[in-house]
């Protein structure tokens, strides 16, 4: 829907008089702030015999499933035209790049809702079919993801200039991923069953390093807001900030923490300092 609005609205701006003015290229350094996502999932329940109307031994696990987003620097640059619409007002755009990386970490905290009169120990619940477990500690260990991100972008700035040298920038850009990696270290539960039966369950940390486009959206949008100075006619200086709109991450591809799949939420904020060059001047 946004990509919509913002190509009619560009469409709009060029038809109604708007006057070629320049070129310029700008190259940004973005500060992404550190964020945090927190979703509550359902893992299993348990439920003993009931004896007199009242269970023995009643159990749901739950957790809190924590995804800690670090800081990270990106970078960026993009090429405008921009044209004139006013004494003061301008419309840029063009087309850019966008690098960025992230490392996100994710943890449970599982806790138990239980009728538990029998005092059976709850430690190795939803492990009972295991008669040996190996590394139990590991199911503690935090899943780390470290994201790569090259983005391709289409920019549209409107501009409004202020005593001759000040200016005022709002716009939205469109960031489609155009190569993605991820490192990610995760634990996992494998099973061994003896020839005479004996069940030994071993938590380990497996690492993966592959392409990441496939977690990623394929369309997401985000809203600048900024405040430029020009230090001379073919020189601008911009501080501002970026809002994501739209989740970074797809909705249908879930990530694998402990036994169960999560999907993730992440729209990031951010800093960023800029200086852009004009050229070609009519």
């Amino acid at each position: 829907m946004r990509s919509f609005i913002l190509i009619n609205f560009l469409l709009f701006c060029l038809s109604a008089n708007a006057q070629f003015q320049s070129f310029s290229f700008e190259l940004k350094v973005l500060h992404k702030l550190a964020s945090e996502d927190e979703q509550l999932v359902e893992l299993e329940s348990n439920e003993t015999d009931v004896i007199f109307g009242i269970p023995v031994m009643s159990i749901q696990r739950n957790a809190n499933i924590t995804s800690r987003y670090s800081s990270s620097t990106g970078f960026e640059g993009s090429f405008y035209a921009n044209f004139k619409l006013g004494s003061s007002l301008s419309l840029s755009t063009g087309l850019g790049l966008n690098y960025t990386s992230f490392l996100k970490t994710t943890g449970e905290n599982v806790f138990f809702d239980a009728f538990n009169p029998s005092g059976v120990s709850l430690l190795n619940f939803g492990l009972e079919h295991c008669d040996e477990v190996v590394n139990q500690d590991l199911v503690f260990f935090q899943r780390t993801d470290d994201f790569k991100i090259l983005n391709g972008r289409i920019p549209m700035m409107i501009n409004y200039t202020l005593l001759d040298d000040f200016i005022i920038s709002v716009g939205l850009n469109l960031q489609v991923p155009i190569y993605a990696t991820n490192e990610s270290f995760a634990p996992i539960l494998e099973e061994e069953v003896s020839d005479n039966g004996f069940t030994t369950c071993t938590f380990q940390v497996v690492g993966s390093d592959d392409s990441a486009n496939d977690f990623l959206n394929d369309l997401v949008s985000n809203g600048v807001l900024a405040v430029g100075y020009h230090l001379d006619e073919s020189i601008r200086i911009r501080l501002g900030v970026q809002q994501t709109f739209d989740n970074v991450f797809s909705n249908t591809e879930a990530f694998q923490v402990g036994v169960h799949e999560v999907v993730e939420n992440y729209l990031p904020t951010s800093y960023f300092a800029s200086v852009e060059f004009v050229f070609g001047k009519k």
